[in-house]
């Protein structure tokens, strides 16, 4: 497997449980090549956090001097090898040779502290630089309708504020970061915005840079569930 997958195109779904993410995922599976799988129940953010404590060491044991602690740091990994290692994973789990864009949907990232997600989003970035996220937000009155979060509806509201309140902060610290000449690579939608087929969901597309499909797009809403 060449290194030069990490030029593919990469596609993260960034979702609130039960927010229409299956929806979502369908929709966009619609167009052509894509490519984007189901849930890894956090088995990609731990492969991210497996990138950035090698590529720390790494950094440190290159930059410490001093005897005892350059031998407490002593590792001998190659870590452009761990990071092609690192590739052939997702190259593993996601390629699929007909296809030509890739990803997959989660509604598992978010759920930490604002710096362990906006952790993950960087090292996915560093890692795929044409990566685009797109988050998948729902009405929390909306949300916790659900049986999912209705048992606790005072836990799953916080829970689930902080969620959305990750995602929004991440896309306005990505945004006001932007040059002019930086491709866009966060985008915002919500449940509503599929459902209703506004502005937003044509936008969603633009941004992915694909056509939309209003025929395709009447058969993904034939199998809506909620």
């Amino acid at each position: 497997m060449p290194i030069a997958f990490s030029n593919a195109p990469f596609v993260l779904l960034c979702c609130q449980g039960r927010s229409g993410s299956t929806l979502l995922l369908r929709l966009l599976n619609t167009a052509r090549g894509y490519h984007l799988m189901g849930e890894n129940k956090m088995a990609i953010q731990n492969l991210l956090h497996y990138y950035m404590s090698l590529k720390h060491m790494d950094e440190v044991k290159n930059t410490v001097d001093e005897e005892h602690y350059k031998l407490a740091w002593q590792n001998t990994f190659d870590f452009a090898e761990i990071k092609n290692n690192i590739y052939r994973i997702f190259w593993d789990m996601f390629w699929h040779p007909q296809k030509r864009v890739f990803g997959f949907k989660e509604i598992r990232f978010g759920l930490e502290d604002f710096g362990n997600f906006e952790d993950e989003l960087n090292a996915f970035k560093e890692l795929f630089p044409n990566l685009k996220i797109v988050f998948l937000t729902r009405d929390v009155k909306e949300l916790l309708k659900s049986s999912w979060w209705a048992d606790n509806p005072k836990d799953s509201k916080e829970y689930l504020q902080r969620q959305q309140k990750n995602f929004t902060d991440y896309i306005k610290k990505i945004e006001s970061g932007a040059t002019e000449n930086s491709d866009p690579f966060v985008f915002p939608i919500t449940y509503k915005d599929i459902v209703k087929k506004n502005e937003n969901l044509y936008k969603l597309f633009d941004f992915l840079g694909e056509p939309f499909s209003e025929e395709h797009y009447l058969e993904v809403m034939e199998k809506i569930t909620r």
